[in-house]
Formats: structure tokens, C-alpha cells, sequence
């Protein structure tokens, strides 16, 4: 069993930086308001993998999904988000909406044999509520038979990160966590943060790290024969929920600005979004001193 620093991980990804950006296999913007009255979500890279807006649970005004012009300055192009209102109503049934795409697009039947990378920009609301929101999702892939996602990012009951995935041969399971961000019931004073889940081979083999605004953050690492991810026949991907109880639901409540998924593992040189350093200077600090351990 080995330890190493953080440094010494980020520097081993430095040397695909350069890749084309032909490798964006998805990419969602969320910036277009007319888009989103039309109840989709563009897929910008144009090759395919569009969302559409899906009910989940009894949607009652206060549980629907808004355009917002609430979004991360960047000099990219991006002019908005979309606040989702997932919850649970009085009966405590989950409600919410969420995006999917169609069982056609070519992102639902990719495995990423060669590595990923998958980057969300996103925003909690000013107190994370555990006891509604818990488990919540912002990214998903469908179904695995028994219910549960094969991929997903979804923010846990401790107000962690999680990156939980099935390997393309459907064999292991593993997740990746980083430090608690959101104290449940406790004011949140981060705004928009970037969070990246990288897929890559080393010597030792493969692994998955997490970035959270740049900085590698994984509290666990998935073990070395873990590369890629599942693909089920007519699987989906969504935005915004996950898999539960054998079906869609934790219904993501917060913003979600950006998210971007490429076919290799890619450098944080060329993660889409990252805040100017001064922004972040306390999520750094409580994540300069996170080693990883492998096997």
C-alpha cells in the first residue's frame, strides 16, 4: 500500500492536455432560455445527445424546473442555468423535474474503454436541507436491473460529493467521494463550484480521481481494475435525478450551469470552468492536505 500526494496525481494527467477538442463527446450549456421554454436542453457539440424536460412525481408549481440568469462568469459563452426544485411534497413522495436524453443518443451507448472525464458546474441553495434533498442527483445513466444507476453524481446526506460508477464489464462497482462541502442545516457560502471525475491509466493501473475547482479532492479512489463505465440497452442518461427505489427520483434542487463529458481523461488545464483563485481559496485549503491510497 503506497501514499501519494496530491501533487505527484495531478502532475501524472499533465501530459494529456493537449488533446483535441474532438473528444467532447457531450456537452450542455444550459444558457438558452428559449430552449428550455421549448422543454429541451441542446447538446452543443451537435452530436446528438439533446435533453428534454421529464416529470417526476406529482410537479406541482414549487417543484418545477426554472431558466435562471444566475450562471458562473466565465469568458465562455453562458448566459443562464436551470434552477431544478426537487423535493418532497407533504406526503414526503419525491417531485421534481429533470432532463433526458432519447434512448438514441450516442452518449447512453458509450462505454469510455480509453477513460472519461465528466464536469459539472453547479449550485446549491443557501442551506442544504439533508432531510429533504439527501442523495439528490445531477448526473445519472439508466438502468442497471437492479435499479441502481451505473453512473452517477449525486450529493450525499453529509453533503459530500459522490461519483459512484459500474465498470464497462459490469463487474465492479466503486465510488469516489470528496470532503463534506455542504454542512447540512448550516448556511452554504460557496457559489457555483466546478466538480470533475477523471478516468485514467497510470502504471498502477486505472483509477478515478475527483476535482473540485481544480484541485484533487477524492477522499477514495476507485481500484485500479475499474476503467470506463457501463452501458445498459436502451439506457438514458439524465440531469438532474438519479436511480432510486428501481426508478428515476432524488430530483437535484440547486443549479446546474454546465456540464461537459469527454471520451478520455483530460488535464484541469482543460476542465471548462474554473473560478479565478482568490474565489476558492477555502475549498483549496481543505484540500492541499488529501493524500490518496492505492493498492
Amino acid at each position: 500500500m503506497s501514499i501519494r500526494t496530491t501533487a505527484l496525481a495531478a502532475s501524472a494527467l499533465t501530459l494529456i492536455a493537449g488533446v483535441a477538442q474532438a473528444d467532447v463527446v457531450a456537452h450542455w450549456t444550459f444558457d438558452s432560455e428559449a430552449d428550455f421554454l421549448a422543454g429541451m436542453v441542446k447538446d452543443v457539440t451537435g452530436n446528438g445527445n439533446d435533453l428534454y424536460i421529464k416529470d417526476g412525481g406529482t410537479v406541482t408549481p414549487e417543484f418545477a424546473a426554472q431558466f435562471s440568469s444566475d450562471s458562473f462568469n466565465t469568458p465562455y459563452v453562458n448566459n443562464g442555468s436551470v434552477k431544478f426544485n426537487g423535493g418532497r411534497d407533504a406526503s414526503n413522495s419525491q417531485a421534481g423535474q429533470f432532463f433526458q436524453t432519447m434512448v438514441d443518443a450516442p452518449v447512453n451507448a458509450m462505454t469510455f474503454d480509453d477513460g472519461y472525464t465528466v464536469e459539472i458546474m453547479f449550485k446549491l441553495e443557501d442551506v442544504y436541507d439533508s432531510s429533504v434533498n439527501r442523495w439528490m442527483g445531477m448526473l445519472s445513466r439508466t438502468e442497471k436491473p437492479n435499479g441502481d444507476s451505473p453512473a452517477t453524481f449525486a450529493i450525499s446526506n453529509l453533503g459530500e460529493v459522490q461519483w459512484q460508477t459500474q465498470d464497462a464489464d459490469r463487474e465492479v462497482e466503486r465510488a469516489v467521494w470528496s470532503p463534506v462541502l455542504f454542512t447540512p442545516g448550516q448556511p452554504n457560502t460557496l457559489d457555483f463550484i466546478h466538480v470533475a471525475a477523471v478516468n485514467y491509466e497510470d502504471a498502477a493501473g486505472w483509477h478515478v480521481d475527483m476535482y473540485i475547482n481544480g484541485f484533487l479532492g477524492s477522499r477514495n479512489i476507485i481500484n485500479p481494475d475499474h476503467n470506463g463505465l457501463a452501458a445498459y440497452p436502451d439506457g438514458l442518461t439524465n440531469v438532474g435525478a438519479n436511480m432510486w427505489n428501481n426508478g428515476i427520483g432524488n430530483y437535484f434542487n440547486g443549479w446546474i450551469d454546465d456540464i461537459k463529458i469527454t471520451d478520455t481523461a483530460i488535464a484541469p488545464s482543460r476542465f471548462s470552468y474554473l473560478p479565478e483563485p482568490a474565489s476558492f481559496s477555502l475549498i483549496a485549503l481543505g484540500l492541499a492536505g488529501l493524500t490518496r491510497r492505492k493498492g
